[in-house]
């Protein structure tokens, strides 16, 4: 059975919660741009490859920040 997290903290989007709580993942957020210069994606290609990547670090990220204890409510999705 899961133990409710110990404290709760609320961010505008899941970019502002990754920046702040997680800098690790900072670099998903020029994937776009480097998916164009250096893969030569579609602009749609290489936006569809960002959304998978931070979709995924959030589902990582919320998932670590869990067992430790915080619940993360982002605005918008989790409200």
């Amino acid at each position: 059975m899961d133990s409710a997290p110990a404290r709760t903290l609320r961010f505008a989007s899941v970019e502002e919660y990754l920046r702040k709580l997680h800098p690790e993942y900072d670099f998903i957020f020029s994937i776009k741009e480097s998916a164009q210069a250096r893969w030569r994606y579609k602009p749609e290609e290489a936006e569809r490859t960002q959304a998978h990547m931070v979709e995924n670090a959030f589902e990582v990220a919320k998932r670590t920040d869990h067992e430790k204890g915080l619940e993360i409510i982002i605005e918008g999705i989790d409200a």
